[in-house]
C-alpha cells in the first residue's frame, strides 16, 4: 500500500493508501535472544487492537537500533517488556499513534543517543536505572514528550533539546523523582 517504498507493488495507483496497524509487530522475544538492527525503517505497524508495538523486545530479549525510523505505528513505535534491554541511537520517530519509545516496569533502556521524537508522546521508562540520554531531540508532541517514573537516572542529558511540544500549552514532560546529571535545553 505504501507506494513511496519500492513503487506501486500491488498496481493500483493510488486507489490503496498506507495506513497505521497495516501489518502487526515484529520482535525479538526471549532471553537468549538478541538483535541488532541498523538503517532500517518500520512504517505502518503496530495493529492497535493487539496493542503491541511496531517493533519490541521482550521475555529478556536484548535489542540494539542504530539509524533508520519508526513512523505511523497504530500503538507503539518501539516498546520493550518483561526484562528486555534496548539500545537505541540515532533513530527518527515520526507520528505513532501512541509513545514513540515505551520501556515497561520491567524493562531497561541503556543507550537514547541523537535520536529524533515527534508525534503524539515521546519516551516513557518505568524502571529505576541509569540511562545514557544525549542528543535527543523531541519536537511537536501533543501527548508528554517524555513521561520518567522514579529512579531513573537520565546521564549526558545536557545536548537534549525539547521544542515546541504539547499543542495548547500542556504539561511537555513529567518526571517523577528522576535525577537528570545535565539538564536539556526546553524551547517554546
Amino acid at each position: 500500500r505504501d507506494d513511496a517504498v519500492a513503487g506501486d507493488t500491488n498496481g493500483d495507483g493510488s486507489f490503496t493508501l498506507p495506513d497505521r496497524g497495516d501489518w502487526n509487530f515484529v520482535k525479538v522475544d526471549g532471553a537468549s535472544s538478541s538483535g541488532t538492527i541498523a538503517n532500517a525503517r518500520f512504517r505502518y505497524g503496530g495493529y492497535a487492537p493487539l496493542t503491541q508495538p511496531m517493533l519490541g523486545a521482550v521475555n529478556g530479549a536484548t535489542l540494539a537500533i542504530t539509524g533508520g525510523g519508526l513512523s505511523y505505528s497504530g500503538y507503539d513505535g518501539l516498546g520493550a517488556g518483561q526484562s528486555s534491554v534496548l539500545s537505541v541511537a540515532s533513530v527518527t520517530f515520526t507520528g505513532n499513534a501512541s509513545w514513540a519509545l515505551n520501556a515497561d516496569e520491567s524493562s531497561r533502556l541503556t543507550v537514547m543517543r541523537r535520536n529524533s521524537f515527534a508525534g503524539t508522546s515521546g519516551v516513557r521508562v518505568f524502571s529505576p536505572q541509569t540511562i545514557q540520554a544525549d542528543g535527543n531531540t523531541f519536537l511537536d508532541h501533543t501527548g508528554l514528550a517524555m513521561l520518567i517514573h522514579p529512579g531513573v537516572t537520565l546521564s549526558g542529558f545536557q545536548d537534549t533539546a525539547v521544542v515546541r511540544t504539547v499543542a495548547g500549552g500542556g504539561l511537555a514532560a513529567e518526571f517523577r523523582s528522576v535525577t537528570v546529571t545535565e539538564p536539556a535545553t526546553w524551547v517554546g
